[in-house]
């Protein structure tokens, strides 16, 4: 019974970071993708 407590809140912890996960990782990437872009139009000018 204790066993499956534990998988169960383990199951809703990682649920309840996954989204936090997508945010952040969808985060970085738009971040670099900005950091590109301004390195990018610096060495044109």
């Amino acid at each position: 019974m204790k066993m499956i407590l534990r998988i169960v809140r383990s199951f809703l912890l990682i649920h309840g970071l996954l989204p936090f996960y997508c945010f952040l990782t969808m985060f970085m990437g738009i971040s670099q993708a900005y950091l590109f872009l301004v390195c990018t139009i610096s060495r044109l000018h």
